[in-house]
């Protein structure tokens, strides 16, 4: 196989999509993204890459501070909304 081909698999969109509620992105007692949260972002930064979107994060400013730095790390383009409650992720347009 010839080093500079990359094969990537790229399931339909509605394989992402769900019409659940996006789940919680939490930070643990040290005020870091939790493992379960890490976990939610990495699948976030996934299908972000695989489709070209940005992810569209809403919470607190401290929880989106960390979450936009993790998946910006990643490459992926991040909007950011704040708003009361749990953070969540979903994928934008």
């Amino acid at each position: 196989s010839e080093p500079e081909w990359r094969i990537e698999l790229k399931p339909p969109v509605s394989a992402l999509v769900s019409a659940e509620a996006p789940p919680a992105i939490s930070l643990d007692e040290e005020g870091e993204l939790s493992e379960a949260g890490r976990e939610a972002l990495n699948y976030a930064a996934w299908g972000a890459q695989r489709f070209d979107l940005p992810v569209e994060l809403s919470g607190s400013e401290e929880e989106l501070a960390k979450a936009r730095a993790y998946l910006e790390e990643r490459g992926v383009t991040v909007r950011t909304q704040a708003a009361s409650g749990e953070m969540r992720a979903r994928w934008g347009e």
